[in-house]
């Protein structure tokens, strides 16, 4: 033979130490018979160690791409599938082989297609390299799943991109969550836009951490001046203290405390009335309502309570002083009326004493009379 190729292992005490690449060829006289042996030999080992290497990291991907929970897409630079793993697979409801004979464009949403291409453009360019979004894959259902795509690309010795790689992992659920948690912040938005009491959320320290609702109601300070400052900073001292105070109880009992305090916004005196509650979380929650026109209304209703009391009392004093006249012109009343009954009586009396004389006088006229009639009668005869 004109010349053999081996590799050779370097061996000593039975160890293998490296690995040497052999040319051998036969040494010819004029003739053409063999009279010896040429050979080259050339040290290996480094080549041999890096394929070694090479071999067990292509054995550690595939046992990677095979067993992640991750899915796993390996796309050329335009795009075409050329291989996926099971839990990709899964994900989207397709075999390997129908994969394979799809773009990542056919199993995009697509709203989001537009983007995907975008990003695959500038990863071809090299512009980026490494890229990480969250888009809508279309399972083959039909039916739409949300991912996260980490995409790297992969080159092979002249720079160019050998291939695309994307690990996706499946986050659906977690969007779910975030859009009910986003339509729930909303919808608790829009009920503190429309409440007319201020909420606050408040460190145990006193720091103001966010501030919502108010509709209409007068601020003591801008809302950007009250984050992060506490209540010593932006209230009088007295107004101060009172509110720490209800902190600190409403933090160690988790009982609500309640709080009416006075202040001065804009040269006018305000009146506001707090209840502190302690959250699950930590902070404070309080809830402050003006009610200024409240209290100024029942300050006048206090008044007119007062002015209309006088003029009960006012009134009550004439009925009895009215009545105690009354009680006089009664009792007077009462003797004149006995008296009349007694002259009355006496009246009486005396008439019935004078019509009984008069009776008598006349019966014994009338007496006499029968009597002068009897004796005539007897004449008579």
């Amino acid at each position: 033979e004109s010349g053999t190729h081996v590799y050779e292992p370097v061996t000593r005490d039975g160890r293998t130490y490296g690995w040497k690449h052999v040319t051998k060829a036969p040494l010819r006289d004029e003739e053409g018979g063999i009279v010896g042996l040429i050979g080259i030999s050339r040290d290996i080992s480094d080549l041999m160690e890096a394929q070694s290497e090479l071999r067990e990291s292509e054995e550690r991907f595939r046992a990677v791409f095979e067993s992640a929970q991750l899915g796993i897409t390996l796309a050329d630079a335009t795009g075409r599938i050329f291989q996926t793993n099971e839990a990709f697979q899964r994900m989207l409801g397709y075999g390997e082989a129908e994969l394979c004979e799809l773009s990542v464009a056919d199993i995009t949403h697509a709203e989001d297609v537009a983007e995907t291409a975008a990003v695959i453009r500038h990863m071809a360019l090299g512009d980026r390299d490494v890229v990480d979004m969250e888009k809508r894959f279309v399972r083959k259902d039909g039916e739409v799943v949300w991912g996260r795509s980490i995409a790297t690309s992969i080159r092979d010795a002249h720079g160019d991109v050998a291939y695309n790689m994307a690990m996706v992992e499946d986050i659906t659920e977690r969007r779910r969550i975030e859009q009910e948690l986003a339509t729930r912040a909303a919808n608790q938005q829009a009920l503190f836009n429309a409440m007319p009491d201020l909420v606050y959320e408040l460190g145990q320290d006193g720091t103001i951490l966010s501030v919502h609702g108010g509709r209409g109601t007068p601020m003591y300070r801008p809302r950007e001046e009250l984050l992060g400052k506490s209540t010593r900073e932006i209230t009088p001292p007295e107004v101060a203290s009172q509110l720490l105070e209800a902190i600190h109880l409403a933090a160690e009992t988790g009982e609500v405390q309640t709080l009416e305090y006075d202040l001065d916004i804009g040269g006018e005196l305000h009146t506001r009335e707090s209840y502190f509650v302690q959250l699950q979380e930590g902070p404070i929650a309080a809830i402050t309502r003006d009610v200024t026109e409240r209290r100024q209304y029942e300050r006048r209703l206090e008044e007119r309570v007062r002015e209309r009391t006088q003029e009960l009392n006012r009134e009550l004093e004439d009925r009895v002083r009215a009545e105690r006249e009354l009680g006089r012109s009664q009792e007077e009343r009462t003797l004149l009326l006995r008296r009349i009954l007694s002259v009355q009586e006496e009246e009486r009396t005396r008439i019935a004493r004078e019509l009984h004389d008069q009776t008598g006088q006349a019966l014994t006229s009338l007496l006499v009379g029968l009597r002068v009639l009897e004796a005539a009668d007897s004449v008579d005869v």
